[in-house]
C-alpha cells in the first residue's frame, strides 16, 4: 500500500492540487506523506510496519503458490528480498519527530 499511497501523491501533486491536499491532509495518510515529502525517509517504525506486512503477505501468497508452482513460489520470495534490501538501505531512517 505505501508504495501506492507515494505513486498518488506524486501524481496528484502534479495533476491535482485538491486531492494532493485531501491526500496530505488524511488522518493516517498525511503526516507519513508529509514526513516523506520533507525528509525524502520513512521512521524506523514504518519500516518495520512495512517489512512486517510485506513479508507476511509473501510467506502466506508462497506457502499458497507453492502447491501450484515452487518456482514461482520462491521467485516472490526472492523479489521479497530485493524489497526488503531496499527499504533496509536505499531508504532513508528518518527520526520518529521530524
Amino acid at each position: 500500500t505505501t508504495v501506492f499511497v507515494l505513486i498518488a501523491s506524486y501524481f496528484f501533486s502534479r495533476s491535482s492540487p485538491r486531492l494532493e491536499n485531501w491526500l496530505l491532509a488524511h488522518r493516517w495518510f498525511g503526516p507519513p506523506l508529509r514526513r516523506f515529502r520533507d525528509t525524502g525517509g520513512i521512521t524506523r517504525s514504518g519500516k518495520v510496519a512495512a517489512l512486517g506486512s510485506m513479508w507476511t503477505a509473501t510467506l502466506v501468497s508462497s506457502i499458497l503458490l507453492a502447491a501450484a508452482n515452487r518456482k514461482a513460489a520462491l521467485a516472490a520470495i526472492l523479489l521479497a528480498v530485493v524489497g526488503t534490501l531496499t527499504i533496509l538501505f536505499a531508504v532513508r531512517t528518518v527520526p520518529e519527530r521530524s
